[in-house]
């Protein structure tokens, strides 16, 4: 997916393409792919068996099904009311939404 990104917008990087195509135009504007060490200060840490508190690790993209986006609470549920309706922005970001929703083929 990051080399047909690239063909299509001639940027170097994913990350690049997703906020200028995806996350700028949709105002997610507290969705990152790197963060800084005060974004870091936000994030919730997690916790050994024993309720010690682990310091937050970037795994990358690896296991990341988001593509190694970070993405608030408030820009996940704007994220999803967009997704739920679509009509509510402007037509040339309101197609491409549409699109992610329709059925492509029969499973069976």
């Amino acid at each position: 997916m990051g080399l047909i990104a690239k063909r299509i917008t001639h940027h170097e990087q994913f990350a690049a393409v997703v906020k200028e195509m995806v996350v700028g135009p949709l105002g997610l504007h507290d969705t990152r792919f790197l963060l800084n060490s005060e974004d870091l200060k936000r994030f919730c840490s997690g916790n050994t068996p024993e309720f010690e508190p682990l310091s937050y690790f970037d795994i990358g993209d690896t296991y990341n099904p988001a593509g190694g986006a970070k993405i608030t609470t408030e820009d996940l549920a704007r994220f999803i009311r967009l997704m739920l309706h679509p009509e509510s922005v402007a037509p040339e970001l309101s197609a491409p939404l549409k699109t992610t929703q329709q059925i492509y083929s029969e499973t069976g």
